[in-house]
């Protein structure tokens, strides 16, 4: 059979060849070699399979079915152990946060004895005392204390640095600590010491909240003059 490669080797170049010529500029003769491949009768043997195989046969087709499936099982019980391992890796950390909190186990944190413990009765923001380089207080607090899903400074912010806060429109307890009493609005982060992306989450959650009626608005009362609107006759 060695004798035969070299002439199985060009006449597959020369299949290719008259095949790409018929994207080309085909001509008869590309047409008729073409065909003349695609016929089975025609072509030789050892052009369409290989009569013998230098390896020795291992397997059944049926033994490697079975095996195809306990590697598939072997496959997810190993990514199943994994993914607990990471999880519990994960939970463990406690800088990771890749874990999506749902406001109601937030709104139920808040009103736990944990929370109380941790807090008290102030504000989760009153006892909160950042670090920065230098002697004089930055203008505005950094952009985001989380990146790539981890804590990546000494000193986050107080919604960042407890996973269990979660800033939602339904979370009226922990929006109420962060709104002025008298004007209704955000306070400044320099006071709560927020970091730039949770204050504008805070923004938009406060207005969704107000409008969706979580939080009341105390709306100016207005006198009108109607007699300024009545038509006067001449």
């Amino acid at each position: 059979m060695a004798t035969f490669r070299p002439i199985a080797s060009a006449l597959r170049t020369l299949n290719q060849y008259h095949t790409k010529q018929l994207f080309y500029q085909p001509s008869r003769k590309n047409l008729f070699i073409f065909k003349l491949f695609q016929n089975s009768k025609l072509v030789p043997s050892f052009m369409t399979k290989r009569s013998f195989s230098s390896t020795p046969t291992l397997m059944s087709v049926k033994d490697a079915d079975e095996n195809d499936v306990d590697n598939v099982d072997d496959v997810e019980e190993d990514t199943e152990i994994n993914s607990e391992e990471d999880f519990i890796q994960k939970y463990l950390d406690p800088k990771d946060r890749s874990r999506e909190i749902h406001h109601e186990i937030s709104i139920k944190y808040m009103e736990s004895v944990a929370f109380k413990a941790a807090y008290g009765d102030q504000p989760v923001w009153w006892k909160y005392r950042r670090n920065f380089a230098g002697n004089r207080l930055p203008f505005e607090t950094r952009e985001t204390c989380i990146r790539s899903g981890k804590i990546d400074t000494g000193s986050p912010c107080p919604i960042c640095r407890d996973e269990y806060l979660v800033i939602d429109y339904r979370n009226k307890a922990l929006l109420k600590q962060f709104m002025d009493p008298y004007t209704g609005q955000v306070l400044h982060p320099n006071k709560t010491h927020i970091c730039q992306k949770q204050w504008r989450k805070m923004q938009v959650h406060m207005e969704k909240a107000k409008d969706h009626g979580f939080l009341d608005i105390d709306a100016p009362q207005v006198e009108y003059d109607y007699n300024e609107y009545v038509e006067k006759k001449n």
